[in-house]
C-alpha cells in the first residue's frame, strides 16, 4: 500500500506520466493529490478506502476482496479526504487489475521546460521516500493464506475461505 500527498499548488496528474492497468490507459483526475495501490481491503489502521463489502453502489468495479487477485487503484484529493476514508467515505475509484504501471516523471514538463519539483512523496508498506524520474510495476506475486481467529467477523472470515481435509 501506498499513498503520501503533494501540496495543494502541485497537479500530481502532471507528474506521473502515464499509468496503465491491465494495459489500459487510465486518466488521474485534475484534483488528486495521492494515489493509492491496494491489493487487501484495509489500510491505514483500518480504513476501507474502496468501500466495504457490504455498501451496495452503483459501480463498474467490484468489491475489494482479500483473496480476490486483483489489485485497486484509489485517488484521494487532500488530507481531509485521507481523514474522511477513516469514517467510511471511500476515496475516489480509479481501476482494478491485475498489473499496474506507472511512470514518474518530475525534472522536466511535457513541453521540456525544467520544474521547480524534483521528487514526489512515496509510500510502501509504512516507509517513506522521496522518488525521482521511475518507472513501477506492480503485480500481484506470491500468495500467502491467511487465517482470520474467532475474534474477527463473520463478514472478513468469508474473504478468504480454507478448508482442511
Amino acid at each position: 500500500a501506498s499513498a503520501m500527498f503533494l501540496g495543494p499548488r502541485v497537479a500530481l496528474y502532471r507528474l506521473v506520466d502515464e499509468l496503465i492497468v491491465d494495459d489500459k490507459p487510465v486518466q488521474i483526475p485534475a484534483k488528486v493529490q495521492s494515489l493509492i495501490f491496494l491489493n487487501i481491503p484495509s489500510y491505514a489502521a483500518g480504513s476501507q478506502p474502496w468501500g466495504k463489502p457490504e455498501a451496495r453502489t452503483m459501480s463498474e468495479f467490484s468489491n475489494s476482496l482479500v483473496n480476490d487477485g486483483c489489485l485497486e487503484v484509489m485517488a484521494l484529493v487532500g488530507l481531509h479526504h485521507f481523514v474522511a476514508t477513516r469514517v467510511g467515505i471511500p476515496a475516489v475509484r480509479l481501476a482494478q487489475g491485475r498489473k499496474i504501471r506507472f511512470r514518474i516523471k518530475v525534472d522536466t514538463d511535457h513541453d521540456g521546460k525544467r520544474r521547480a519539483i524534483k521528487s514526489v512523496p512515496m509510500q510502501a508498506d509504512g516507509e517513506p521516500w522521496p522518488q525521482g524520474n521511475a518507472e513501477f510495476e506492480i503485480s500481484l506475486a506470491a500468495v500467502l493464506g491467511v487465517v482470520c481467529g474467532d475474534r474477527h467477523s463473520h463478514k472478513m472470515k468469508n474473504h478468504a475461505k480454507f478448508h482442511f481435509p
